[in-house]
């Protein structure tokens, strides 16, 4: 502060509030479980809202319990008392699930016309899929994201014939790799 010639200094340390928003929950849940994440600070505060929104009906609660379909991202946001505005993130991996079915029907109908690998929770990458016929000959064989549609029934454009074939998938989750081998029933 001045007036002329003369001048002044005052210091006064000035607290700033804080909030520090904690979600607590388990890391990885397995695909079905419950789940519960409860929100927490070391001082008073409410929840303003939870993210992704579709999974929080009460988007006020302290604590959510819900069954999570794969791994993903939360969030809480919430407000102390003293007006400070806070989010907390927990990252839920829902362990992977591998389901090949034991038969298909590429008959048109729309229902169950393709041989596919089914995944569910932690995201899976189809490294390699082949299909075999009852000789040992390859009648389908894909990498990458054309596995994720599977085979369609078809041999060199033709229908193939029903029986049995034989399957060696390769898949990558988690940072695992995952081998299934077996057998499949082709029906029409």
């Amino acid at each position: 502060v001045g007036n002329g010639d003369c001048t002044d200094t005052a210091r006064r340390l000035l607290e700033v509030a804080e909030l520090d928003l904690k979600i607590a929950g388990p890391e990885r849940v397995e695909p079905g479980d419950m789940l519960l994440l409860e929100a927490h600070a070391d001082q008073p505060f409410r929840v303003t809202s939870w993210m992704p929104e579709r999974f929080f009906y009460d988007q006020a609660a302290y604590a959510q319990h819900f069954a999570p379909d794969t791994t993903r991202e939360y969030t809480v946001v919430g407000i102390s008392d003293k007006g400070c505005v806070d989010s907390a993130f927990h990252t839920v991996i829902v362990n992977p699930r591998t389901m090949v079915p034991t038969a298909f029907s590429p008959n048109g109908d729309g229902r169950n016309d393709r041989f596919r690998v089914i995944t569910w929770g932690e995201p899976s990458v189809i490294r390699s899929f082949r299909v075999f016929d009852r000789w040992g000959n390859q009648v389908y064989g894909a990498v990458g994201s054309s596995a994720d549609r599977g085979w369609d029934g078809y041999v060199n454009g033709s229908p193939a014939e029903v029986g049995t074939y034989y399957y060696a998938i390769e898949l990558e989750s988690a940072g695992s790799s995952l081998f299934y081998k077996g057998d499949v029933m082709l029906m029409r």
